[in-house]
Formats: C-alpha cells, structure tokens, sequence
C-alpha cells in the first residue's frame, strides 16, 4: 500500500515568519526543504501532498484540512527558529506528546540529524500548544531546521549540498518509521 506523507511547508505569501540578517524569509527555506523532501519520497515509493506548492498563505485550520481530506498517513511541517541571541543555534522536533506515535519519528529525526549533519540538537520538545500538531489525527512532527538569526545555522541551510543532506536525513527518517510501523499494514 503506497502510504502519503502530508508535507508543510511553514509560513507563505503574506505570512514571511522569521527573517534572516540576509532578508531571506523562512518561508523560503521551508517551501524548498517541502519541494527537496517530496521529490525524495516519491522517488522512494510515497505519495506526498504538500500544504502549499508556491509562495501563498494557508492558513494553519486549511493545513489540517488538507491532511485530514488526503487521508494522510504522516505529517511533517518545515519550519526556520529565530531569536534574539545570535548564539541561539541548531534544530528542535516538536511533537504534540511523548506518548504520541511521533515520538518514535521524531527520534528517529533527531538522530539522524545529530550524526549527519552539522547542526546542533536542541532535542524533541513537546508542543501540544500547536495547532497543527494538535490537531492533526495522523504522527505529527514539526522539525525546526536551525536559526535564522544564527550565522553557522543559517550558512548551513544556505549551502545546497548541505540543505539536501538535511532534508534527505529527514527522508530517510520517514522511510525508517514506515519500514518499522507499517510494514505489516
């Protein structure tokens, strides 16, 4: 059975999130790191729906609506931090609870993260506060991808080579969570 991944790309048209010193909004990174993720998966097998395919606001309510309508087997939103402190580095998974199946995704997120690629784990933090993942009746997570107002994160998720290694860890995550949760389904 060809299982679909709901892919969110964070933030769009009117709706920037956080801006880079450079002026490159987040909702670029998150709608290339969507478009890289999803031609990842389908090249391995999924079929994958993304929330937003270009530069356009969708709101968090029809996010959920579209993942609930394609019937979604997991949900993965992209987005960029921010903070005031330019040390402030490296990426987070978010997920609604420990005791939700995510949990064992989001994990499998964090390390591949930590082992192959150059950012540093924030670790999985529980979010029940955020639409999306609340809302949801799929696995949800949310994965952070570094800090925009951090210089080594930001270079990173700027430098192609190293931006697909990141979203390919992430793919490779999603194939390791069905090939253990779905194969008998």
């Amino acid at each position: 059975m060809k299982r679909t991944i709901i892919i969110d790309p964070g933030h769009g048209g009117k709706d920037p999130g956080a801006v880079a010193p450079n002026g490159v909004p987040e909702k670029q990174f998150t709608l290339a790191g969507a478009l890289l993720l999803s031609t990842n998966l389908i090249w391995r097998g999924y079929y994958t729906v993304l929330t937003r395919k270009g530069d356009t606001y969708v709101s968090l309510k029809e996010r959920v609506k579209i993942a609930e309508e394609n019937r979604g087997d997991l949900f993965i939103s992209l987005h960029c931090n921010s903070y005031d402190d330019e040390e402030a580095n490296g990426f987070e998974v978010c997920i609604y609870s420990r005791e939700s199946p995510a949990y064992f995704l989001a994990h499998q997120i964090k390390s591949r993260l930590m082992l192959n690629t150059p950012l540093k784990p924030r670790g999985i933090i529980e979010r029940p506060d955020l639409y999306i993942l609340r809302k949801t009746s799929m696995p949800a997570v949310l994965v952070e991808l570094g800090f925009l107002s951090n210089y080594r994160d930001l270079e990173i998720l700027s430098y192609p080579e190293a931006f697909s290694r990141i979203i390919a860890q992430i793919a490779d995550s999603i194939i390791y969570f069905g090939a253990t949760r779905w194969s008998t389904t």
